[in-house]
């Protein structure tokens, strides 16, 4: 990302606060130019329209975010209190980034695909940074995770799930349940069953969409099936290809 100067980076502040005023479609450079308090010619030095400043707003959230992230992940030492520190420090700057993100969403329907450049660099990152975490921790035998990869993606889901809760004014409160059920699925004393038995029993988190991932086929195990039936809206099997998980996380979404 081009370094932020100090006029560049007042107006993105700036625009960051109009946008989450407005909204994408609303907003106009002669808005940002009132806001920022700028002479015209300074603001079309770094930005040609307002979708560039857009960008570029986006842009500088998520590496705050990212950079947050590693930093309070670096700070914790057990693999626990470390991706506690990811989910945490993500879900925090969520909260306070909220009207960058809602503006976001606004403009997905306007301008842009679901998955723009930034959301997928955000998404590849904390996956790096989960995984990374994971890693280690099976190799010092503190968890007891099959799959590295796709439990570190299947994380980064989870917060996006939190990202769109946060956007949509429809954010659960209780995020240290929601982080304490997402950590008890890296703990080998606790089937996916059981978690998931937790969280139906939550009430804060009964409506979260769940999403069965397993080694097993469901006919292998009917009855346990069977007594859960209602409690999930898809069941996956392993192994399957990332498009095939994309389609059921979307199926259950909806």
């Amino acid at each position: 990302m081009e370094h932020d100067d100090g006029k560049r980076g007042e107006i993105l502040t700036a625009a960051g606060m109009v946008f989450g005023q407005y909204g994408l479609r609303k907003t106009t450079m002669g808005d940002i130019l009132r806001e920022a308090g700028v002479a015209r010619a300074t603001l079309y030095k770094y930005f040609s329209n307002k979708d560039e400043v857009f960008r570029a707003v986006v842009e500088r959230e998520v590496d705050d975010i990212l950079g947050a992230v590693r930093r309070d992940v670096a700070e914790a030492e057990t693999t626990r209190e470390q991706l506690r520190a990811a989910i945490i420090t993500y879900t925090d700057l969520i909260t306070h980034k909220v009207n960058i993100y809602r503006v976001t969403l606004k403009a997905l329907s306007d301008i842009m695909p679901m998955r723009t450049e930034n959301v997928q660099k955000m998404g590849r990152q904390l996956q790096d940074v989960f995984q990374g975490i994971l890693a280690d921790g099976v190799a010092d035998r503190e968890i007891a995770v099959e799959d590295v990869e796709l439990t570190a993606l299947t994380l980064v889901y989870a917060l996006k799930g939190i990202f769109m809760s946060a956007a949509t004014d429809t954010w659960l409160e209780s995020r240290e349940v929601i982080t304490g059920r997402l950590l008890d699925l890296m703990m080998d004393d606790m089937s996916g069953w059981q978690v998931l038995e937790i969280v139906k029993e939550d009430e804060s988190l009964r409506k979260i969409p769940v999403l069965i991932v397993s080694a097993r086929h469901y006919l292998e195990d009917p009855d346990r099936t069977v007594a859960h039936t209602g409690l999930f809206e898809g069941y996956l099997v392993k192994p399957f290809a990332v498009h095939d998980l994309l389609t059921k996380i979307v199926e259950a979404l909806e």
